[in-house]
C-alpha cells in the first residue's frame, strides 16, 4: 500500500480513496430521542457536497469508528 499526504485542495485530488473525517456535533448528554448532528470536518466544499445525501439519508453518524465508502462521490477526482 502506498500512501502519500497532500495539502491539495481534496477535491482535486486523483487518487483511489479519498478519506474525510465526519463527527457527531451534538451534544454527548442529549437523550436518545435526538438524532445525531454529523458535520464533515473538510473545508472543501466540493467534498461536503458529495457526503451530503448519505449524511441526510442517515446512513452517516458521525459515530466513533463509522466508516462509510462513496464509490465514484460527484464533484471528486477520487475513485472512492
Amino acid at each position: 500500500m502506498n500512501t502519500n499526504l497532500s495539502s491539495s485542495v481534496p477535491s482535486q485530488l486523483e487518487t483511489d480513496c479519498l478519506v474525510v473525517v465526519v463527527l457527531d456535533s451534538s451534544k454527548e448528554d442529549r437523550s436518545e430521542k435526538d438524532k445525531p448532528s454529523p458535520a464533515v470536518e473538510c473545508a472543501d466544499a466540493a467534498v461536503r457536497e458529495a457526503a451530503k445525501d448519505v449524511i441526510a439519508s442517515g446512513e452517516v453518524t458521525g459515530k466513533a469508528f463509522e466508516t462509510t465508502l462513496l464509490h465514484r462521490p460527484a464533484g471528486l477526482k477520487a475513485k472512492r
